[in-house]
């Protein structure tokens, strides 16, 4: 028997397969006619798997090898890869990508670890990056494999391996994250502003108009010690592990949703990873990041795509060449042709009914899957309750809240003695904001800044609302609820959220107050404040506040006092004729 012309390797497009091979028949069709010998079906299909490539196995040589060894290194090791190791792992990931879902993942895998990887080299202070894509069915945050990086400079840890060695016994994995759980759920549920930004930027908006601080640094241990955070075992790793700071950069990629986290030292320049040049970098590679891990799913698809038709079409050709098989065999001994049956007519086009049905049928899946995603977060996820408190923290948090309600109530009645009933303190909300001061002392609702601004605009908007004209009755029931409604809004939009300044906004929508009540409350906070310092300050276990911040965002943020001080103790003891530097050695060898 004639051999046939070699057949496309699996590396050539399906049109040019099918057409060699398609040559391939008629050749061998003309050499089994002259031949004039007839052969089973059976010997056929041998002799036709012979010829044609096995798509479905994949030799591997000893470069293939070494990438399957790096490959496992990444996941075991995620920072130990080359550059070169990187790209001769993508080629060959790439190769086999073209035998099956096996190869695509690993493509995948590769690409999105190669962008995590230049997203994190070039940025200033980022020493470790990971990736974190919402699914839309549960609602939950998953970490795609291949997204997350580590620079090799960082120093390992114990701690650090039990995030990124899989072979370890006590090794904690990635798991599916709910908003406000962990590191990256904490920072997606924090990702207001950067969502904002992105909404300007899909508008068409100039960079310039981009607000210049929309990458918000924040620190991992202070999300560690926060009683308002659910425990999180990965959480504490990596404050132990020495990432001091972090940032989440949303994306949004046509139908893909995630966040990119980067993660800092404790000791890196803060003002240098908020300078412009730095945000916009981490922005546009959170954007590239996203891009990636949208175009994977897709590419899996359009791979998988072409694998099924490069089978289908070497199905139509076995099945080609055992029907010339046959069609020699009964040429041979009948000594005629046979017809070929006519192909099968083309499905009839669809009706309005039918499109009618496929679209219920579609919007049905859908609102099915939105019943189980609710339904799904409504179960809550798997985390414990905090731990209970000790008989210390019974008594600071007893003796923390008798002490100012006791000097506030003597205060509260000697102001209604002097005004005669018509002026008072608010004691409602202030016993709320002790609570909060002595129960969630780490929680930033309870932090001054919060404090202060949130009674402001909590009292503030609704005595602004009662000058509103309002015609008829509406007045009764529509002014204070959307003075209550605006007065959470601001809030939230100012970042200075405050429980008990609802309760403030409350009563003022319904009673008789003025804006001299709003004075009131305002030292009430002051005088909880002062013993709050004195009181939790007192105990090593406990501090309080966390940050003041009450001129965050003006210039005077970055002024430090401690250092306007020594400076003017500095020019006294010069002026005197003495250094600072001797004083405090002095000061230092005194033996009392």
């Amino acid at each position: 028997m004639a051999h046939l012309v070699r057949a496309s390797t699996p590396s050539t497009s399906g049109d040019e397969e099918e057409g060699q091979v398609t040559s391939n028949l008629e050749v061998h069709g003309e050499t089994e006619i002259v031949q004039e010998s007839v052969i089973s079906k059976d010997l056929a299909t041998e002799q036709f798997e012979a010829i044609v490539p096995n798509v479905t196995k994949n030799t591997l040589d000893k470069e293939s090898v070494k990438d399957r060894t790096s490959m496992e290194t990444l996941r075991r090791q995620p920072s130990s890869m080359t550059k070169a190791q990187i790209a001769r792992t993508i080629k060959q990931a790439a190769s086999d990508s073209h035998v099956g879902d096996e190869g695509s993942l690993e493509l995948n895998e590769m690409l999105l670890y190669q962008a995590v990887c230049a997203a994190g080299e070039w940025a200033y202070g980022v020493v470790a990056t990971e990736v974190w894509v919402l699914n839309s069915l549960t609602g939950c945050l998953e970490q795609p494999a291949g997204g997350y990086w580590r620079d090799p400079v960082f120093p390992p840890s114990t701690a650090l391996n039990r995030i990124e060695d899989c072979t370890l016994d006590d090794y904690v994995p990635p798991k599916a994250l709910a908003p406000g759980e962990s590191l990256a759920g904490a920072l997606w549920s924090e990702a207001g502003s950067s969502m904002f930004a992105a909404w300007k930027s899909h508008r068409g908006l100039d960079v310039n108009e981009m607000p210049t601080s929309h990458v918000v640094w924040r620190s991992v241990n202070a999300l560690c010690e926060d009683p308002d955070q659910p425990p999180s075992e990965r959480l504490k790793l990596l404050g132990q592990a020495g990432f001091g700071l972090a940032a989440g950069v949303t994306f949004h990629i046509k139908d893909t949703k995630g966040i990119v986290v980067y993660m800092a030292r404790e000791t890196a320049d803060l003002h240098q990873l908020q300078s412009r040049e730095n945000e916009l970098y981490l922005a546009s590679a959170a954007d590239l990041i996203g891009a990636e891990v949208a175009l994977s799913a897709k590419r899996a698809t359009a791979i998988r795509n072409r694998v099924q038709r490069r089978r289908e079409m070497l199905t139509r050709a076995r099945h080609k060449l055992r029907v010339a098989m046959a069609l020699s065999s009964t040429f041979l001994k009948a000594d005629q042709s046979s017809t070929v049956a006519p192909p099968p007519p083309p499905p009839p086009a669809p009706s309005c009914m039918d499109k009618f049905k496929d679209k219920i049928r579609v919007e049905s899946q859908k609102a099915i899957q939105f019943a189980n995603k609710q339904v799904t977060k409504a179960q809550g996820t798997n985390m414990v309750p905090p731990p209970k408190g000790n008989w210390q923290q019974f008594l600071i948090c007893f003796v923390g809240a008798f002490l100012p309600l006791l000097i506030l109530d003597r205060l509260n009645a000697w102001i209604k003695l002097v005004s005669n009933g018509e002026k008072s303190i608010l004691l409602a909300p202030v016993a709320a904001f002790i609570c909060m001061q002595y129960g969630l002392t780490g929680a930033p609702a309870s932090q001054p800044r919060n404090a202060l601004f949130g009674q402001v605009i909590s009292m503030g908007i609704p005595l602004l609302c009662k000058y509103i004209p309002v015609v008829g009755d509406y007045g009764v029931w529509l002014l204070p609820a959307f003075s209550i409604s605006l007065t959470v809004a601001v809030m939230v939009a100012a970042g200075t959220i405050h429980p008990p300044g609802a309760a403030s906004a409350f009563l003022v929508a319904f009673g008789n107050f003025n804006w001299s009540h709003l004075g009131l409350i305002l030292v009430a906070y002051v005088i909880c404040i002062m013993m709050s310092c004195l009181i939790n300050n007192w105990f090593d276990q406990r501090q309080y506040p966390i940050y003041w911040g009450l001129t965050y965002g003006t210039s005077l943020y970055d002024v430090k006092f401690h250092n306007f001080f020594n400076s003017k103790t500095k020019k006294t003891l010069e002026n005197q004729g003495t250094s600072l530097d001797s004083t405090l050695d002095s000061e230092a060898t005194t033996i009392p």
